[in-house]
């Protein structure tokens, strides 16, 4: 697990090439909301906004 705001130290920087596709890799975590869960398949998504400088 990679900690809020933390580097991971297998974490790159990855530069963006204008006019082209760019492939974020990125990972997440899941946490349950109910007292008691099954294991399984699991299905998500996520929206989020990159900010560049």
């Amino acid at each position: 697990p990679v900690k809020l705001n933390d580097l991971h130290a297998g974490m790159q920087w990855i530069p963006l090439v204008p006019e082209q596709n760019n492939i974020l890799p990125y990972s997440a975590r899941l946490k349950s909301t109910q007292k008691s869960v099954n294991p399984g398949l699991v299905r998500a998504s996520a929206t989020f906004t990159l900010e560049f400088q």
